[in-house]
């Protein structure tokens, strides 16, 4: 078959042909466009409904949160009374297992003058006024606190002799100062 349509007539149904090619591709083109705008506005649409959803979610959270504050405030004051709480009992001295185990380190013939005990005594030097019979009981009576966990750092202030007083026999003759640091005691 022989095409004999003049040249011109030729070129124009080319060119009818490609705009018509042209023309489907800007049809598919606008098509994809307006596809791809709807699903942006389907997105924008769901994501503004889920912030709108959150938001209300967030202040009912908030509302109900302002309804524990008052139990959050008891917790933080509990909170804080168990931390003075455990700051006190890591402080304590046990009084009533210091006298009876200073009672147990006295050796036959030494007998205490008096005690006062308070939690400054405890790990700083301390006198403890005492009397003995004899040397050889104020000997013993260092050695006991020497080997004692209750005391460290024991030495004699001081040893006097004391004058008997009239009519009255005087069995515990020597007055020992004992300097003394006292431990903590543990449970």
């Amino acid at each position: 078959m022989i095409n004999l349509l003049p040249e011109a007539n030729k070129n124009e149904l080319r060119a009818a042909r490609m705009n018509v090619l042209l023309l489907r591709y800007n049809v598919m083109t606008l098509i994809a466009v307006g596809i791809l705008l709807l699903a942006v506005a389907g997105f924008y649409a769901y994501l503004a409904g889920t912030k709108a959803s959150a938001e209300t979610a967030n202040a009912e959270n908030e509302a109900k949160a302002s309804s524990y504050a008052d139990t959050k405030k008891e917790a933080a004051e509990y909170r804080a009374n168990l931390a003075t709480a455990k700051q006190i009992l890591s402080n304590e001295v046990i009084y009533s297992t210091t006298v009876f185990g200073i009672t147990e380190l006295l050796p036959k013939g030494v007998i205490l003058d008096s005690i006062n005990l308070s939690s400054q005594d405890v790990g700083s030097q301390t006198v403890l006024k005492t009397y003995a019979t004899d040397y050889d009981a104020v000997a013993r009576l260092k050695q006991s606190f020497e080997r004692s966990k209750l005391f460290s750092d024991v030495h004699f202030q001081s040893i006097t002799v004391q004058k008997p007083e009239e009519g009255k026999p005087n069995k515990y003759k020597l007055e020992v100062n004992i300097s003394v640091k006292m431990n903590k005691v543990e449970k």
